[in-house]
Order: C-alpha cells, then sequence, then structure tokens
C-alpha cells in the first residue's frame, strides 16, 4: 500500500484536454486525430531553457543524415553528414553508445574540429537541461533513462581520447589538461552519481604523465654497408628470407598509429617525412625492398644465373603468401613486373612451372589482395600497406569534407578512411610466429648487401651481353 500510494503521489498528471490529443496521436478514431505537428510530448514535464545550449535542437535534414533514420531510434546506424553538435550527440547518445563509432570520432575529429571545441562541446552535453518541476517519479525517470547514460558516455569518450591520443591531444596541452581537471569538479557537482566515474579521468591524465614516451625503435635498414658481396640470395632458404622480411616488416607495421594516417593529406609529397615520419619510413622501406630484388637480378652476369633467381624470387612469394606477408609479396611481385622488360631475353630460360606459378601469382594478386587479406578469425597478417594508402587517397580525393551546404560534417568520408586504416591497426596486435627460424644470418646478409639506385639497375640491364633464346623453355625437372 504504502508503494501505490507514493506511486500516485508521483504519477504525472495530465490535464483532460492533453490526454485527449495524446491518445488521439497514439490512435486516431471516428476521423479525429491528431497532427504530428502538434505541441512535443515531454515525457518529464517542462524542461530548462539554457541559453547557448546546442543539444536541444530536433533532428532534421539539415543538421544529421542517417543511412537508415527509422533504425537509428533503436541501434547505431552510420551516419552520412551532421553538424558537430549532432554528432557529439550521437557519440553520447543515451539509448546507446557505439564504440566503433566513438574510434572513429577521436581518430578523426582534428580534420574538422580541435581539441579545445570537442572538450568544451562535452562539457556543455555533460551539463544539460533539467525538467523544471518534475515529479519524483519524473525525475528518477530522466536521472536513469537519459542523464546518467549520456553523463557516463561523456566519461567514457573522455576517458578513451585520454588513453588513446594523450601525446598527440594533452601532453603538450596544458591548459587542454587544466581545463578536463575543472571540468571533473563541474561533472562531479552537477551529478554525484558520475563523481566515481568522473575521477578516473583525473586518474587517466595523472598516469598518462608519470609514463615515460616509448622510445622510438631501431628499424632495420636494407644496404647500409653497399658491399659487393659473394653471397647472393639463393645462398638462402626461401623460408629464412621470407621469415626475415616478415619480421622486419612486422617492425615497422607496428610504429603506424592510426591518427598519423587519419591526418596525412598525402602520402607521396615531401611533407609526409614530417606529418607522417613512420609512414615516410615504411614507405621507404618498402621501396629498399623493391630494389634490392632487382639489385640481385642484374648482379647475376651469367643469363642462368639471372633465371634462376627469377626462379628462387617467385617461390620466395609463394611462401610469403604463405605467410600472409603480402606487403612483402606485393613489393617483390612488383619490382619483378618492372623489371620483366629490362631483361626480357632471361625470362625464356625460366622453368615452365615457374613461368606458370608466376602468371597464376599476377592473376591472383591483381585484383584480390584485398579478399585474401580478409579472414573469418583473427590471423596474423601483413597487409598490402600501398593499396591501404591508395585507398586513403582515393578516399581523400573524392568525397568533401562537408556537404553540399557547407554545414555539416560528410561524416562517411571519415568512416571510409578509419575503415582502410582500422585494417593496420587491427594488423598490428598479433605478432608472426618465427621462433623456430634464426634471422640473424639473413639480416647480416641484407645490412651489408649493394641496393643500387633505379637509374644503376637500369643500366646494368642494358648492359648485359646478347643471349641465343633456347629452342624451347626449360622444364621444371630440366632447370
Amino acid at each position: 500500500l504504502a508503494f501505490i500510494q507514493d506511486y500516485l503521489f508521483n504519477v504525472e498528471s495530465l490535464p483532460e484536454e492533453q490526454c485527449y490529443k495524446k491518445s488521439l496521436r497514439l490512435e486516431g478514431r471516428g476521423g479525429a486525430t491528431v497532427e504530428q505537428t502538434d505541441e512535443p510530448y515531454e515525457p518529464y514535464g517542462e524542461m530548462e531553457k539554457l541559453s547557448g545550449y546546442l543539444y536541444d535542437v530536433a533532428d532534421s535534414a539539415d543538421s544529421i543524415v542517417f543511412e537508415n533514420k527509422q533504425a537509428a531510434e533503436t541501434s547505431f546506424v552510420p551516419i552520412v553528414s551532421a553538424t558537430l553538435p549532432k554528432l557529439l550527440e550521437r557519440l553520447t547518445y543515451h539509448k546507446y553508445q557505439d564504440m566503433q563509432f566513438v574510434w572513429t570520432f577521436l581518430s578523426t575529429y582534428r580534420e574538422f574540429s580541435t581539441p579545445e571545441e570537442l572538450l568544451d562541446l562535452l562539457v556543455m552535453r555533460f551539463k544539460m537541461p533539467k525538467p523544471k518541476n518534475p515529479s519524483k517519479q519524473q525525475m528518477d525517470t530522466f536521472t536513469r533513462t537519459e542523464m546518467v547514460p549520456i553523463h557516463f558516455r561523456i566519461v567514457n569518450v573522455i576517458k578513451c581520447w585520454i588513453n588513446t591520443y594523450y601525446a598527440e591531444d594533452f601532453q603538450d596541452n596544458e591548459a587542454l589538461r587544466q581545463r578536463v581537471e575543472s571540468s571533473v569538479e563541474d561533472f562531479k557537482a552537477f551529478n554525484p552519481i558520475a563523481a566515481k566515474a568522473a575521477d578516473q579521468l583525473t586518474a587517466a591524465l595523472k598516469k598518462q604523465a608519470e609514463e615515460e614516451a616509448p622510445a622510438e625503435p631501431e628499424l632495420f635498414t636494407f644496404g647500409t654497408g653497399g658491399e659487393e658481396l659473394a653471397q647472393t640470395i639463393v645462398d638462402f632458404p626461401e623460408a629464412e628470407i621470407a621469415a626475415t622480411l616478415t619480421e622486419i616488416d612486422h617492425e615497422y607495421l607496428a610504429t603506424v598509429a592510426a591518427r598519423e594516417m587519419a591526418l596525412t593529406r598525402s602520402f607521396d609529397g615531401p611533407e609526409v617525412r614530417e606529418s607522417a615520419p613512420h609512414i615516410h619510413a615504411w614507405l621507404e622501406h618498402t621501396n629498399a625492398v623493391k630494389r634490392w630484388i632487382a639489385s640481385e637480378v642484374v648482379r647475376q652476369g651469367n643469363v642462368d644465373h639471372r633465371a634462376n633467381v627469377l626462379s628462387y624470387l617467385i617461390r620466395l612469394v609463394t611462401k610469403l603468401m604463405a605467410m600472409r606477408n603480402f606487403n612483402a609479396a606485393m613489393t617483390i611481385m612488383t619490382a619483378l613486373k618492372e623489371i620483366q622488360g629490362e631483361i626480357e631475353p632471361t625470362w625464356a630460360f625460366v622453368a615452365d612451372d615457374i613461368i606458370s606459378k608466376f602468371k597464376d601469382l599476377i592473376k591472383m594478386i591483381s585484383g584480390q589482395v584485398k579478399d585474401l587479406e580478409k579472414t573469418d578469425v583473427p590471423t596474423f597478417t601483413i597487409p598490402h600497406f600501398q593499396m591501404h594508402l591508395l585507398r586513403m587517397k582515393t578516399v581523400r580525393e573524392t568525397m568533401p569534407d562537408k556537404d553540399s551546404s557547407g554545414k555539416m560534417v560528410h561524416f562517411k568520408k571519415f568512416s571510409k578512411l578509419y575503415d582502410a586504416f582500422k585494417v593496420i591497426e587491427g594488423c598490428k596486435s598479433l605478432s608472426p610466429s618465427l621462433e623456430d627460424v634464426d634471422t640473424s644470418q639473413c639480416k647480416a646478409y641484407l645490412a651489408k648487401v649493394q641496393v643500387l639506385a633505379d637509374v644503376d639497375i637500369k643500366a646494368k640491364a642494358r648492359s648485359f651481353e646478347r643471349v641465343t633464346l633456347p629452342e624451347r623453355r626449360p622444364s621444371f625437372t630440366d632447370s
């Protein structure tokens, strides 16, 4: 009885006319209906009006566009375009929170906003209007279903932001750090329920400040010795070379950060060295591998020896594909295709079986690398890095930052960018199983080997003596 009495005392009571209108809205009858343009339904009674508050604007085609508007009410639906406040409203939506949306936003927001603006808008969102004169039931419902979920999601977004992008956004910005700390006190005063969660933001800042930044790894560099060695690539088992290239590629992959990929406008200009040093380093390494492969071929003055190296390299690509190092496999295939015309007579001395394998690899790789990288379960993979960079470049060049009105962020573009570098991020978490392979000797060779410049590779190829082509291509058994 006490429960019923308390319920009846606090239950929302509406005037008879308003009850009648709401019943017609739910179910028209006898020809009588109420248009949806009628006064809005206010489940908590009249709400406070806060000057300058940006989150009390109803969704419209001018503020947010979904891929599926109806489904967006109950579950996360990709956003095509939206104003910044609407993006943050959905980032901290009371009904649900989609973590992929959170990571997409945090990794790309610097393209259309600043850290200061982001924090200001999140603080504004936290200090939301409350019901003016609610019943106890209305206030309890508002607190439980809207205020608390929104507040915890705001805190979660800021915590993810600090833990992931402290070095880029907070480390050298004392004013921003102080603003977070002062906001924590505001959060605790505004909603004591969120006090413990808000304190985690101060703890996260302190922890990040105390942690030493990881030292930049010393990455392997090809051909620093630049020596004419007696050894050649064929003196090493294909599995050992494949393992060594995979180990080195994984070291480069581990240094590339999502934000670095997200905020770099161009990957082939001189500015990439400054704006994306880790991407630049991996691209330089990939180019060195390509020139090394061509150098190994043209170092051989004898046509049979060149044919032997070509055969070895094609078998090496097969090994790399089996190890799921698509980056090194594609780099070698590119090097072979680029040098193919320069040493065309040599290919006549390569066994039929190897040529057939080479053609199969070209066919398989040319249009399917993206599909080959996909797996149903997390599997170690070195993705074809340049393919993903090209994909991002295409998105940047073909999709605008803003919608046609210039008022909304074209978020679909940034979602597509995130999809591209999400592949890179996902591959970083898995390491190759190379414990059974000793790569030390192979690394020592690669560090000393001579890597020719492109112009020298072509000059060497042109200097080969003319050869009499064989009457028939050798078989695998012959070679």
